[in-house]
């Protein structure tokens, strides 16, 4: 037991260090070690009973103490409500058309049909807890195929890790009371540790390649881009399969001995193969409900018919509670057609393997530790074969259209030795795991029983020291990472696994509302779902806010002049030019210098008060410290409107900034710049407005085709004609220009790496004040965001802007006022 506990801590310290799954996440793995603890010691008869109190403790505690007690109290109310219809003393049928009523009721108010003050996180926790499981125990109560009372079915019901979890394993009722300390306690224990190891592992190795090698589709130019793209989107579901690990593995301490929910599934030797091993519990659930009761009624048009039918209506369940499902975390009913093809193929493919199994005289035998050199190669073989096609159907799911993914398999052609040296590492990877590790359970237990014996299945000691030393090991690396300074980039890898943010790509789709719907989001990222999951509804983006007026040219929208609003819960309030800003004459007076500010959301401050921005902050510490000397006013024109990219800012100078007379322009960007300003011309296009600057895209029309065409070099040719000819226009009337590079987090730029953004603006002339480096190195980034759901910088982090900035700038304004001014 005192091993056991050991182990729990340093996991514990690592969930909290690495900060694995949230602070909910957290808080709940200390109740349950505490709980854990106090459990083992309960007379057996105590223990359910004191585990289903654990666990509605858990969802107070899970949603915040004390201003989630509602939240909680309603969810459990409900959750009661329907356990409590199961139960009535009436006939079955009776219960099934109560028990439709009530979620008939509920699907109205989750749709906003009828409105109820909750939190959008109580719907996603709710939906986990019953849409599936309350099926599972109809199904089990009807036929009273497991014991039934209200403490087993509180603890089924509200299982503990349950409200961190809104993607929860379909555990099996029946499962559940009858692997309840089936086994000897603490081996139970002891399993559950290893899992909630290896769920952290698969975590961290989702955490490292989110944050580290994703590409965006417009990038991929070659045969080895699509494999490193299909490869690094297909391992984004260690994100579930961790999860589900560390879920059972936690259920385990408590005596629950549920069997794994994921067994090798990359070493799947066929289709049906990779259904049985990928979420287990899933194909449990759809075999029970669906596939094995239609198969039973259908058996009279014969078996081949039978089976048939009843893939057909696994399938067709799978995708339609797929969407279910979400519904109940998005609160809308999706209707994807990469879904309905992700799963149709699928189906098809496997109906197929059963099929021909099923016809097959012969079926592979395993003789003991003897094996076939032709049987191995034809599993290599067919796990390889397996691998790619499945890793290629997920592409196509997880594309946002079928046209991106066909331009994205087109590049497929395109063969280079580092493709194809890809593809034989794949091949070589895969064909030597399936040889060694890929054999099914019921194959290993059938070819290895008499050569191994049944004592070596566990060895209690040797998994608590493997998990001890492991555990500890990562622990230390969390903590102190210089360890690896040997290798910077690998320093700077595991400083990144201590915090979890967006991923470029996904801060791209963040900024442009890709995933306003969530439905993408709770697909295929769960960081920027998470995000939103907890975003209050009135937290609206700029260009649906009510701050700004659409224009019927190329600005598309600009903030309304003379104007207080709220914008994101801070006061926002613009002059009669529609700047955020005081007010300026257009006239500049004798004794001032001007510098027109350009940029967008950061530069014109969302989330903070007037005062706050770091443009108010840095304008009147220079004035403070008369930097352009005593007799000298500085005024900073804060022009920057959230969403612009570099055309718009561009025009922004052009159209309102030199009537200003300004002295000079201070450019401000960050990593996604390049991106933005394709955004500029895609947004315009999209809306119908003329795009006043051809001649700069025929310009990057020109460089993009030479370097490739992709989509991000034609984005990146629109940035570099945008910043020439802004610098021309500023050189031909004498301004001074700055280009000032803020990176969003510390992951935007490898460290020892100057960015390409710097570069072009180096080569277009402008001077540049390089602040890429700001989020580097910080213990918290998050704590200098404007909220959970907004990564925006927040007032402090503004100040440290403004102070970074006023470091850098200060001597280059010093000379330049007194060039312009020599006396």
């Amino acid at each position: 037991m005192v091993v056991v506990a050991t182990q729990y801590f340093i996991l514990s310290l690592l969930i909290l260090f690495l900060n694995v799954e949230g602070v909910s996440f957290i808080r709940i793995t200390a109740i349950g070690g505490i709980g854990f603890v106090i459990h083992h010691f309960l007379p057996m008869s105590w223990r359910m009973p004191f585990f289903s109190l654990l666990s509605l403790a858990g969802i107070a505690i899970g949603f915040g103490v004390p201003f989630g007690q509602a939240n909680a109290v309603a969810l459990v109310a409900v959750g009661l409500l329907l356990i409590g219809v199961a139960h009535l003393p009436i006939a079955f049928s009776m219960r099934l058309v109560l028990l439709a009523m009530v979620g008939f009721l509920l699907i109205a108010i989750r749709s906003a049909w009828i409105t109820v003050p909750l939190a959008p996180a109580v719907w996603p926790v709710l939906g986990s807890m019953f849409m599936f499981r309350l099926l599972i125990y109809l199904y089990d109560l009807k036929t009273r195929s497991a014991p039934f009372s209200f403490w087993r079915a509180t603890a089924y019901f509200f299982m503990l890790p349950n409200v961190c979890f809104p993607l929860f394993p379909i555990v099996d009722y029946k499962a559940f009371t009858k692997t309840y300390y089936n086994d000897d306690a603490i081996s139970i224990y002891q399993k559950g540790i290893t899992w909630i190891f290896r769920g952290v592992l698969h975590l961290l190795l989702y955490r490292f390649v989110y944050q580290n090698l994703l590409v965006d589709p417009g990038e991929v130019t070659d045969l080895a881009g699509v494999w490193h793209f299909v490869l690094t989107t297909f391992l984004l579901y260690l994100k579930v399969s961790g999860t589900f690990h560390v879920i059972v593995g936690m259920l385990h301490m408590f005596g629950f001995n549920l069997s794994e929910t994921h067994h090798l599934y990359m070493l799947s030797a066929s289709f049906t193969d990779f259904w049985r091993r990928i979420n287990v519990y899933w194909k449990d659930f759809i075999q029970k409900l669906f596939f094995y009761p239609v198969y039973f009624r259908s058996r009279r048009w014969g078996d081949t018919a039978a089976m048939v039918i009843a893939t057909v209506a696994a399938f067709a369940a799978t995708w339609f509670l797929h969407s279910y499902q979400t519904f109940w975390i998005v609160g809308r009913f999706p209707l994807v057609p990469q879904d309905i093809v992700f799963w149709g193929v699928l189906g098809g493919l496997v109906l197929a393997n059963v099929l021909y199994e099923s016809k097959a005289k012969q079926r592979r035998r395993l003789r003991g530790d003897v094996r076939a050199w032709r049987s191995e190669v034809g599993r290599a073989l067919r796990t390889v074969g397996t691998f790619l096609v499945i890793v290629l159907l997920w592409s196509l799911w997880t594309s946002a259209t079928f046209s991106e993914w066909g331009v994205l398999m087109s590049k497929l052609a395109n063969l280079t030795l580092a493709g194809i040296t890809l593809m034989a590492g794949i091949v070589v990877v895969i064909g030597t795991g399936a040889v060694l590790l890929g054999h099914s359970s019921t194959e290993r237990t059938e070819g290895a029983a008499r050569s191994r014996p049944p004592s070596a299945t566990f060895s209690f000691w040797r998994s608590a020291a493997t998990t001890a030393l492991a555990s500890s090991v990562l622990l230390t690396l969390a903590l102190r990472p210089q360890l690896l300074s040997f290798d910077q980039d690998l320093v700077a890898a595991a400083r990144r696994l201590r915090s979890s943010h967006l991923s470029p790509r996904d801060a791209q789709l963040l900024e442009r509302g890709y995933y306003e719907d969530l439905t993408h989001g709770i697909r295929f990222s769960p960081e920027l779902w998470g995000m939103y999951m907890v975003k209050p509804p009135d937290w609206v983006d700029l260009p649906y806010s009510d701050v700004i007026r659409n224009t019927s040219d190329f600005f598309l929208w600009e903030l309304l002049p003379s104007e207080e609003n709220t914008f994101k819960r801070a006061t926002l309030t613009t002059n009669r030019w529609g700047m955020r800003d005081r007010d300026y004459a257009k006239a500049k007076p004798t004794n001032g210098y001007r510098l027109v500010l350009l940029g967008a959301s950061i530069v014109m401050g969302s989330g903070i008060e007037d005062d706050e921005t770091f443009e108010a902050v840095l304008e009147q510490r220079l004035n403070q410290d008369a930097v352009g000397g005593p007799n000298k006013k500085i005024e900073i024109l804060n022009m920057a409107v959230a969403g612009y990219g570099t055309l718009r800012k561009l025009h922004t100078l052009r159209m309102k900034g030199l009537d200003f007379d300004p002295d000079a322009v201070l450019y401000m960007a960050h990593s996604r710049e390049a991106w933005r300003a394709g955004e500029d011309v895609r947004r315009a296009r999209r809306r119908g407005v003329a795009i006043p600057y051809t001649e700069l895209l025929e310009l990057a029309q020109t460089a993009a085709r030479a370097e490739g065409g992709a989509a991000n070099l034609m984005d990146r040719e629109i940035l570099r004609a945008g910043l020439e000819r802004l610098s021309e226009i500023c050189k031909e009337r004498g301004i001074k220009t700055y280009f000032t590079l803020l990176e969003m987090d510390e992951t935007d730029r490898p460290k020892g790496h100057t960015s390409p953004l710097v570069e072009m603006a180096g080569s277009a002339g402008m001077t540049v004040i390089d602040l890429s480096d700001f989020y580097a190195n910080l213990p918290d980034p998050k704590s200098l965001q404007i909220a959970p759901w907004d990564t925006h910088p927040n007032a402090k982090a503004h100040r440290m802007i403004a102070d970074a900035l006023y470091k850098q700038l200060r001597p280059h304004l010093k000379q330049d006022i007194v060039v312009r001014d020599p006396s």
